[in-house]
């Protein structure tokens, strides 16, 4: 354990400063998913840790030819267990540019805030963790175990290639214990994940002319049948384990304030999104086929 007096040098060593320049250095390198190209910030990270972080074993792993991860790990002075410092370095992709206000790689900061693609999701959270990593190394000889930091590659488009490709090949990020710095607010703490699954439906019909619909089976009316029905999914009664749901809403009046009103109704239920559709190619044609993917997510208790 810990003495009080490395516990106090430890929250002593926190640097909001070098959180700031990791952060604004991640925030520099482009790496949205799609298309997922995760190399270089890799190095980038890993260049970083080997600057503030000395003593830290630091490999890099390719999953593929564009998916890069990371592991760093720090080893206390003894056998003991171990902790991991999860994150992920691929960012959504830019959007429209002309909605930015700021550069978007350049990692402004103005009135306090920091601004940039993956500011918030989530390389804000990897600087923090690389500077907590490099305040435990400097007390390395007070505690016993080992903390690892593993930055995943592919995280936006379902993580395969990202962590779970490092649970599968890299046995130091399987811990006792986990702590992702992910988009959100260091006042709350989340417990668990909702699963999810992204589903693609196809609808087919017959394919014939606006003015002759009697002829055709119009393959966008079938689809949205079909997604109607998906989204009944909504109503389901999710049954979690005793303590889960009565913590989503004890923390609802320090959560809702910072992820919004409705979060916490959010958390405990099934969530349908309908993120595209696709189907025709006129609008006096019936169309023969027709598309969709969603992002169903599943709270604890489905």
């Amino acid at each position: 354990m810990m003495s009080s007096i490395a516990r106090a040098q430890l929250l002593g060593a926190h640097r909001s400063d070098h959180v700031l320049a990791c952060a604004r250095r991640l925030i520099g390198v482009r790496s949205p998913n799609p298309p997922g190209d995760t190399h270089e910030v890799a190095e980038v990270a890993g260049g970083l840790i080997r600057d503030l972080v000395p003593d830290a074993e630091v490999r890099l792993y390719r999953s593929s030819a564009t998916i890069g991860n990371l592991v760093a790990v720090v080893r206390g002075n003894g056998p003991g267990r171990r902790v991991v410092l999860s994150g992920h370095l691929d960012t959504y992709p830019l959007g429209d540019p002309a909605g930015w206000s700021v550069d978007p790689f350049a990692g402004e900061v103005r009135d306090g805030r920091l601004y940039g693609r993956g500011a918030a999701d989530m390389k804000g959270g990897i600087a923090a963790s690389i500077v907590a990593l490099a305040a435990l190394a400097a007390q390395a000889d007070t505690w016993r175990g080992e903390v690892v930091l593993a930055l995943a590659g592919d995280e936006e488009s379902m993580g395969t290639l990202g962590t779970q490709w490092l649970l599968e090949n890299v046995p130091a990020v399987r811990g006792d214990a986990v702590i992702i710095g992910d988009a959100g607010s260091p006042l709350v703490v989340r417990f668990g994940e909702k699963g999810f699954l992204w589903v693609q439906i196809t609808a087919r019909g017959k394919p014939a002319h606006g003015a002759h619909v009697h002829l055709g089976v119009n393959a966008l009316d079938r689809l949205c049948a079909a997604l109607a029905d998906v989204a009944g999914l909504r109503t389901l009664s999710p049954a979690p384990r005793a303590g889960v749901a009565e913590a989503i809403v004890t923390a609802k009046p320090l959560s809702e304030p910072l992820g919004g009103a409705g979060e916490a109704a959010v958390l405990g239920a099934v969530t349908v999104n309908l993120g595209r559709i696709e189907g025709g190619s006129s609008p006096n044609l019936v169309p023969a086929m027709a598309e969709a993917a969603l992002d169903i997510r599943l709270p604890a208790g489905v």
